[in-house]
């Protein structure tokens, strides 16, 4: 299979690596100290340029239709961007473009042999997530769809999507913030209450299993729904999985369309970043 270049963009930098057969080679990292349009276009042609000349495909933090960046959490000032039009310009050759919760998708769905219907959860920051059925990726009509962390999982807390009760609201970093301080502590973020666990504190331990029931609620919903031959729950929250994985089952298990839950597997996977530049080469594809 002929090598494809995929790069993720996030917040915080940019990441590219060169993807044959699946397999990423040696990745170029660039850290962006700028968030505008043209910042951003530039870094991608710097890291890419170091990479070679194969074609491009690029995961975006943000809604994403007809190649434009509609909107992005990561970058707010963002409105209806041409990205791919604009990145094609910087490299001289076709840029295609994807939103990084969906490259995800696309790298955990090729990794895994192509063939699967699954449904994939990223737990870190938010909760992102992608949906593949019949070999096609769930984009929906505005490129806003298989927005997984917002489905309701139960509860009264708002979220910065507008809803209330969202999924990221229990299982993403400012859900199990939410969950520690209803324990009388207070943490910086998710690792922090991971931590605190693996030392033997029982509130973490408490906040974490709460975490998994609320994980659960959204399970059966997605399970319900979409009917995948799996879910793969990946990212850097997924390795509290000795926490997490025990309510969210029992809560699938008990509540789920029984022809469904029977049918489905539950895999706990690591970071979901070599993923997304896997799926950002397929998307190039």
């Amino acid at each position: 299979m002929e090598a494809r270049i995929g790069v993720d963009i996030g917040g915080g930098g940019v990441r590219a690596g060169l993807v044959e057969d699946g397999r990423v080679g040696e990745t170029v990292c660039e850290a962006l100290t700028d968030r505008s349009v043209e910042a951003v276009v530039d870094a991608v042609g710097r890291v890419v340029a170091q990479i070679g000349d194969a074609p491009v495909g690029v995961g975006v933090p943000g809604f994403v239709h007809r190649q434009h960046v509609l909107a992005s959490p990561n970058f707010p000032t963002w409105r209806d961007v041409p990205l791919a039009e604009a990145l094609s310009r910087r490299l001289a050759r076709p840029v295609i473009i994807e939103n990084d919760a969906n490259c995800a998708t696309l790298g955990i769905w090729r990794a895994r042999g192509g063939e699967e219907d699954l449904v994939v959860l990223t737990l870190g920051t938010g909760v992102g997530g992608g949906v593949v059925t019949g070999r096609r990726l769930l984009r929906g009509a505005r490129g806003t769809g298989a927005e997984l962390g917002h489905v309701f999982a139960g509860g009264d807390a708002p979220c910065g999507c507008g809803g209330i009760g969202c999924l990221e609201q229990w299982c993403g970093t400012v859900g199990l913030v939410r969950l520690a301080a209803a324990e009388g502590h207070s943490i910086a973020d998710g690792r922090d209450l991971v931590e605190a666990a693996e030392e033997g504190h029982e509130w973490a331990a408490t906040a974490l299993r709460r975490a998994g029931e609320g994980l659960g609620r959204g399970l059966v919903t997605l399970v319900n729904v979409f009917n995948p031959d799996v879910v793969v729950i990946a990212g850097g929250l997924a390795q509290a999985d000795a926490w997490l994985a025990p309510p969210a089952e029992a809560w699938l298990r008990q509540f789920g369309i029984r022809a469904s839950v029977d049918h489905v597997r539950i895999v706990w996977e690591g970071p979901a970043d070599r993923f997304a530049i896997v799926g950002a080469a397929e998307v190039a594809r």
